[in-house]
């Protein structure tokens, strides 16, 4: 029967991010935050730059952050 096949499936999910210890989560969001930090103020640097091909990718970082 076709209902009976369907409930004995089983469903579950797996991420490897759950299984990170506290230590692991740390230091993915000190990394992530020291990342995000230094495209900050490389687009900052990018935007008043006097090169136009430099001002030019600024502005396409600005629109990541956006």
């Amino acid at each position: 029967m076709p209902q009976e096949a369907s409930n004995k499936r089983e469903l579950y999910f797996d991420d490897p991010r759950l299984g990170m210890t506290v230590a692991g989560r740390f230091t993915v969001r000190v990394v992530s935050y020291i990342t995000n930090l230094v495209l900050l103020f490389a687009t900052a640097t990018l935007l008043i730059s006097e090169i136009r091909p430099l001002k030019c990718l600024g502005l396409f970082l600005t629109l990541f952050f956006y």
